[in-house]
């Protein structure tokens, strides 16, 4: 550790490269805050037996300030503030020093054994609580880093360590959820009911915002930011919070017309239709790619379609932190590949047998889709 106490967590993903950090993830600093605070509580105790309670003004002089966002991803420098813990607890300042040190090693030992380094330990209330919010906001590729450990391997934590952690303490863990899926009802007063990835979500609402902005739109997209409260096998048993719910922009069915009106030109390109090469393109893979869009229309701002070779329909979009190529080709099987927009990752092409349940799930996934 340095004097000055400077702890960094390296967010890790598309979405913080170049020293980005997306809002939504800013109260993961208070919540790691809380959480060392928890473990420096549990240190105060056992250094001081023939105390029960920790002194007056401990909390307050657990002050942590952010102070610079290093690039390389993101990386948020938090720095203690030894002069607040001066001023609270005068004359512990030094002994609060080595507590915060020895409280943060055993804060990576904690995210050491959610990746199998030693058993998981049985945690307070008030660490369950803080490790609830802590990291809520990662998707699916993204972690947080936090340097090497006794193991000689990186500590990170993400979602699926993230989860083991908390549901080894209790039935259900918090997860930030965002994405697109379609409304299915708006008939329930004070909710609807959005169809998402993760099956049908009752939101609460405004009963009269549902008249103003949801009445007579069913079946259309809606995005959606909320807190929701999941069991072990990723069932939604609540919502916590709702941040942003909206129906897509209008602007989307601009974009599929004009999606629509492409695909009808490629579906009249004769055989020889590239300076004397390039097959006739197959109706199917117009219908295909119809459907597609269809079903995704919240991408067709972004798609741009072009004929291959072999008669098929390639569309390609940038989403997600990822430039994928989505191949509908003339035997009905569907291939899907890309590349890291801001990184160096890539996947091999995937193929499907048809645009089945499996592709579509598979392509939401990439694309950070609800």
């Amino acid at each position: 550790m340095l004097d000055e106490k400077t702890f960094k967590l390296r967010y890790v993903g598309a979405r913080f490269a170049g020293a980005r950090l997306p809002v939504n993830v800013l109260p993961d600093l208070q919540a790691f805050r809380d959480l060392l605070v928890s473990f420096a509580k549990e240190e105060w105790k056992e250094r001081h037996p023939d105390r029960q309670r920790v002194p007056k003004g401990f909390d307050a002089s657990l002050t942590f300030d952010l102070t610079i966002i290093e690039d390389g991803s993101a990386v948020p420098n938090i720095v203690w503030n030894r002069d607040v813990a001066q001023a609270t607890l005068p004359g512990f300042e030094d002994e609060l020093a080595s507590v915060v040190d020895a409280s943060y090693l055993d804060v990576l030992k904690l995210f050491e054994s959610a990746g199998g380094v030693g058993p998981i330990k049985d945690l307070s209330a008030e660490k369950v609580r803080a490790l609830d919010k802590f990291g809520s906001a990662l998707i699916d590729g993204e972690k947080i880093e936090f340097g090497r450990g006794i193991s000689g391997n990186v500590i990170y934590l993400d979602l699926e360590r993230r989860k083991r952690l908390i549901t080894s303490q209790r039935d259900t863990y918090n997860h930030r959820y965002s994405g697109i899926g379609t409304l299915a009802s708006n008939s329930v007063y004070g909710q609807i009911i959005i169809r998402t990835g993760l099956g049908d979500i009752s939101v609460p609402i405004d009963p009269q915002e549902i008249i103003d902005e949801f009445d007579g739109s069913l079946d259309q997209e809606v995005q959606f930011d909320i807190l929701v409260e999941l069991d072990s096998s990723d069932t939604v048993r609540k919502v916590i919070d709702v941040y942003d719910v909206m129906l897509v922009d209008d602007g989307v069915e601009a974009a599929m017309h004009k999606c629509q009106l492409r695909l009808s030109d490629i579906s009249k390109l004769s055989a020889g239709w590239r300076d004397g090469e390039g097959n006739a393109t197959v109706a199917s893979t117009v219908t295909m790619a119809r459907e597609f869009i269809e079903k995704r229309s919240s991408v067709a701002p972004n798609l741009k379609l072009y004929p291959n070779d072999q008669g098929g329909v390639l569309a390609e979009l940038e989403q997600g932190g990822w430039d994928i190529s989505v191949e509908f080709l003339a035997d009905g099987s569907v291939e899907m590949y890309g590349i890291e927009t801001n990184g160096e990752g890539d996947f091999d092409p995937i193929a499907f047998a048809s645009l089945s349940d499996d592709f579509f799930a598979r392509f939401d996934k990439k694309i950070g889709r609800g």
